[in-house]
């Protein structure tokens, strides 16, 4: 009898730990005018709110992971910034197009910036 293996889900949840199973959307796939593809991420940004989204098969999203360490870099060092810094980047008094700054909520903190004057942001957590 073969065994399939273990993932690091099962262990998860065989440890009793609630994983969400959510769904991967292809950027390739929206970018073809896929329409499942779109109602899928239609979906999941509507109804579970989160997703994953595989950039592998587009060129953009191949660019955006050629970058991913600076990203993750950038994040690590804004955030390890003395609160006192982060701070003095909350910005109240703007329209939802633009840059938001930092924003600290219970358990979590943001610097939220508009992506060429759209109502779109990057968040880094």
């Amino acid at each position: 009898m073969k065994s399939s293996p273990v993932t690091s889900a099962d262990a998860l949840t065989y440890r009793g730990i609630p994983i969400a199973n959510l769904p991967t959307i292809s950027l390739a796939k929206i970018e073809n005018g896929d329409i499942g593809e779109i109602v899928a991420l239609e979906r999941a940004a509507s109804l579970e709110g989160f997703f994953y989204l595989d950039l592998n098969e587009e060129l953009v999203g191949q660019e955006i992971l050629s970058n991913l360490e600076v990203v993750y870099d950038t994040a690590e060092k804004y955030f390890s910034q003395a609160d006192e810094k982060r701070a003095g980047d909350v910005r109240d008094d703007i329209k939802p197009s633009q840059d938001l700054g930092y924003k600290r909520l219970p358990g979590a903190e943001s610097f939220e910036v508009s992506i060429e004057g759209e109502s779109n942001h990057l968040i880094l957590t």
